[in-house]
């Protein structure tokens, strides 16, 4: 047995690669509103609610979402990629993959 997660995904390829480009955007734009000066902390508090629904509605986790919700909405923390990272979960299950329970 390998030491690689597996596929884990229930969705056709498709479907997946839309939604990693989906997730990507999500995550680029979080980024983006950290680059705006004095406009960036308020963009966040409007784009966090904005995101964490989107990454609820595309992964269905209140546990992403939240961290969605948390990462946009504490300072500093808008460069992790909380979207992709929902992703490359329900793709390889990468949760249960870093707890070892692949």
């Amino acid at each position: 047995s390998s030491n690689m997660p597996r596929n884990n995904s229930r969705r056709g390829n498709g479907s997946s690669i839309l939604k990693l480009i989906a997730s990507l955007i999500i995550d680029a734009i979080g980024a983006l509103t950290y680059m705006l000066p004095f406009l960036g902390e308020f963009a966040d508090t409007v784009w966090a609610p904005i995101s964490a629904f989107l990454i609820y509605r595309m992964y269905g986790s209140v546990l992403w979402a939240g961290a969605g919700f948390m990462e946009e909405i504490l300072p500093g923390l808008d460069i992790v990629p909380t979207a992709t990272l929902a992703w490359l979960n329900e793709r390889w299950g990468i949760a249960n993959w870093i707890r070892g329970r692949r």
